[in-house]
């Protein structure tokens, strides 16, 4: 009775795999119908600008090999973004079948992973987050199924999967973490071996991050990019605004604030007595065996799990307190959420020890299920019809944009938010100087020099400033109060989206005239 499935299986692996891909790959082509959407970060893994020296390399690298080819980059991109989004559902569904021997189990997890409104906006953006999501199922399966085999091979491609993660976003280094600690706990009896191959697992997934590191500490002073110190910006409504990133995975805003973080209590709650269950379990028999029992597979993946998201969430932790302004997104999120469904996949069929719970089970997960897709149709529809961050049809009619690309061709551009304008026009665009560095927190040595450099661009091009007046996100310092106080500027244009400045005529020695 505890091992009985939910379900009948009866689906053929190959079968279920080219439907999840087909279905999968038609939802994210569909949703980024207008293109790729463009951010920030963006514009620097597509080489919009010269790459972000702090940003974790894997994704620019690769986005850099796909721009040899003699293709547009940002189709390249999209069709990277959709073999990701479909390869992680098919991985985490084969998984989850391997790890529970039944099919509904493997298509609720993948479907709950990928087919989620924060989940599908994160793989129609040119983020880092699918790449490393993608290693991380692979880095946890591979881990888990050394621990039954003991094979090398599983051994070197769990420790290469958990590098490469660590290279596609610095936060991987808690899947180092999760499988030293699991190889050292699962290990050989002898002490010894067990330290020898701990040692291993963290030197090649730890190796090539700390090497780029050293590179970035040797090229601007700080490894990573970012101050190495507790900078003191967040604070309590920074983690509570990444309790109701986490509580979002539950339900919709829809719900009030209350309620959302009530039902995610009950969820990881619910997690937590699944995995319990899941360990107090016996082992099955094996068929015409007798006495004898057979260790089921993956009988380690729940503590992996368990392992990893505690890891990876003090990870986040430590890297807003170290980074100002570093919000708790449903990016970052993300991975833990993937790890919690898989946690939960594999695990809730443990509760079903009567008929009265596996139903109640089957329609709970049913039910979440569908919301969890319903919610993602509504992203892809609204995904479809106005596209995605730069690419979204509300930038490419802004008429900030159209005012740019109408400036004569040698025209410097300063903007608040220079990265829309990198990737809609074709004009040289400079960031306006702020007087606080948001990454490191502190003072900007250089603004003066900066505030100089800005009027000598601008007085000898006759470039302008265009300062939006839409939210950019949290990665958008406000800079005109200052700018105001530095530099004389007068108003040239006041735009739907945008308000357009020049240096102020009484300060101008060039001749006179203007656009």
């Amino acid at each position: 009775m505890l091992n009985r499935p939910l379900v009948t299986d009866g689906v053929r692996p190959t079968t279920a795999l080219g439907l999840m891909v087909a279905l999968t790959v038609a939802v994210l082509l569909l949703s980024t119908r207008l293109g790729l959407g463009v951010s920030v970060d963006g514009t620097a893994y597509l080489g919009f600008r010269p790459p972000d020296i702090g940003l974790a390399p894997l994704y620019s690298w690769l986005m850099r090999l796909a721009a040899l080819l003699p293709f547009d980059i940002r189709l390249l991109a999209r069709l990277y973004q959709a073999a990701l989004y479909a390869a992680t559902a098919a991985v985490s569904w084969q998984l989850l079948r391997n790890a529970t021997g039944h099919a509904l189990p493997a298509w609720a997890g993948a479907l709950l992973i990928v087919f989620t409104g924060q989940a599908l906006s994160i793989y129609s953006m040119a983020l880092s987050e699918p790449t490393f999501v993608l290693l991380l199922v692979l880095a946890f399966w591979a881990l888990s199924a050394w621990v039954d085999t003991r094979s090398p091979r599983l051994f070197i491609g769990a420790a290469v999967a958990a590098s490469l993660a660590t290279l596609a976003r610095y936060p991987g280094v808690a899947v180092v973490a999760t499988g030293t600690l699991t190889v050292f706990a699962a290990g050989a009896p002898a002490l010894r071996l067990r330290c020898a191959r701990a040692a291993a697992f963290g030197a090649i997934g730890l190796l090539p991050a700390l090497a780029w590191m050293a590179y970035v500490a040797r090229e601007s002073g700080t490894a990573g990019g970012r101050q190495a110190a507790l900078a003191g910006t967040a604070d309590t409504q920074t983690f509570y605004g990444g309790l109701l990133e986490a509580a979002r995975y539950v339900l919709p805003t829809d719900f009030p604030a209350s309620i959302r973080i009530t039902a995610l209590a009950i969820a990881l709650a619910a997690l937590a007595a699944a995995t319990l269950a899941f360990y107090r379990r016996a082992p099955a028999r094996r068929a015409g065996d007798g006495g004898s029992t057979e260790r089921p597979r993956h009988r380690y993946l729940p503590l992996i799990l368990v392992t990893f998201v505690a890891m990876y969430m003090a990870a986040v932790v430590l890297a807003v307190l170290v980074e100002p302004y570093l919000p708790i997104s449903d990016r970052y999120v993300y991975p833990a959420y993937v790890a919690l469904v898989l946690l939960g996949a594999t695990t809730v069929p443990a509760l079903t020890s009567t008929p009265a719970l596996r139903r109640g089970v089957a329609v709970a997960i049913a039910a979440f299920v569908a919301l969890s897709v319903v919610r993602a149709a509504k992203v892809a529809d609204d995904g479809y019809e106005h596209g995605w961050g730069y690419s979204a049809e509300s930038w490419r009619s802004s008429p900030a944009v159209a005012y740019v690309n109408a400036l004569p061709r040698g025209a410097v551009v300063y903007s608040d938010d220079p990265y829309a304008l990198l990737y809609l026009t074709t004009h040289e665009v400079h960031n306006v100087p702020n007087l606080i560095e948001r990454r490191l927190g502190t003072e900007n040595p250089d603004y003066e020099q900066q505030i100089s450099e800005m009027q000598q661009r601008l007085r000898a091009t006759r470039g302008v400033v265009v300062i939006f007046d839409r939210d950019r996100g949290e990665f958008v310092m406000p800079v005109l109060p200052h700018l105001l106080e530095s530099m004389p500027l007068e108003e040239k244009a006041r735009l739907d989206d945008a308000t357009v400045y020049v240096v102020a005529e009484r300060d101008l020695h060039a001749a006179q005239g203007g656009y």
